[in-house]
């Protein structure tokens, strides 16, 4: 998917808002003095616009408002002060204003576009289902982890989760309830996790975990709480289903991500194999 270079830059920057203002402000004071040093020949007021969408992408949606009125002012001032003779006295006052429309509309056009694009990334890394991520964002994220442990040698931990019988919740009881089913698990799941771990669905029943800096038994307490939780919301719901469970501690990170899925998924099925319903954790 297409992401623009100007967004991508807003989730990037970590400058105060303070000073992304004040940098729009010193423009929009410099476009003023040129529109006045310039006189009527060349209308500068479409410079404006520049600060204007700095604000609207970066800042907000108010301010960029606010800077638009402060932009149409100054194109009035500086009209004014330079002695433009109109043939009725309300002309300057009816180009401001038309002025200050035009920016309007354009802050407007451009806070939508903004948040569409963001909202579009948004559902792109993002099951639409249960609404954690989706496969291609974990491995995304995955690839980063497995990066920063290699240069912090730090451990980390990944669980490959799948649902025992969970297709006879869907011949029984329809598709519906297995829907449900699954929102209630990836937010059963979510509420016992850190705000460093990343929950993500595979697909169909299937979800993983990956648990950054966990060793060993950090990440199993975290695994059996989650088993038994899940157990719990599976009992109330009065579904029959367990919760098998695949997961390895990389002490010294997997080759690749592709291995690492591989890994964990395998140790998912002997889960299963074993009886299902159970935990198989190793340590690698």
């Amino acid at each position: 998917m297409f992401t623009s270079p100007l967004l991508k830059f807003n989730e990037t920057n970590h400058l105060p808002k303070w000073v992304l203002i004040t940098f729009s402000l010193v423009m929009v004071f410099l476009i003023g003095v040129a529109d006045y040093l310039n006189g009527i020949e060349i209308n500068l007021a479409i410079l404006y616009l520049l600060p204007i969408l700095f604000l609207a992408l970066y800042v907000g949606r108010t301010i960029a408002i606010l800077v638009s009125l402060l932009s149409a002012v100054e194109w009035f001032l500086a009209d004014f002060l330079y002695g433009h003779v109109y043939s009725n006295p309300w002309i300057p006052y009816w180009n401001a204003l038309v002025w200050f429309s035009f920016f309007i509309i354009f802050v407007l056009i451009i806070t939508a576009l903004k948040k569409a694009m963001h909202e579009e990334r948004r559902l792109s890394r993002h099951d639409f289902l249960t609404g954690v991520f989706n496969r291609r964002a974990f491995f995304e994220i995955l690839q980063n982890e497995l990066q920063r442990s290699i240069r912090y040698n730090h451990p980390l931990t990944v669980a490959y989760l799948d649902c025992d019988n969970f297709k006879q919740i869907n011949d029984i009881h329809g598709h519906k309830t297995g829907d449900l089913l699954l929102k209630f698990l990836a937010e059963t799941i979510s509420n016992n996790l850190r705000n460093v771990d990343i929950l993500a669905r595979l697909g169909g029943d299937e979800f993983i975990i990956l648990l950054p800096e966990s060793n060993f038994n950090s990440a199993n307490i975290v695994l059996k709480k989650i088993q038994k939780v899940t157990t719990e919301m599976f009992k109330r719901n009065r579904w029959p289903v367990t919760l098998s469970i695949g997961a390895c501690t990389f002490t010294e990170p997997p080759l690749s991500v592709e291995n690492t899925i591989q890994h964990v998924d395998k140790l998912m099925y002997e889960a299963k194999k074993a009886g299902k319903n159970r935990i198989n954790h190793v340590i690698n």
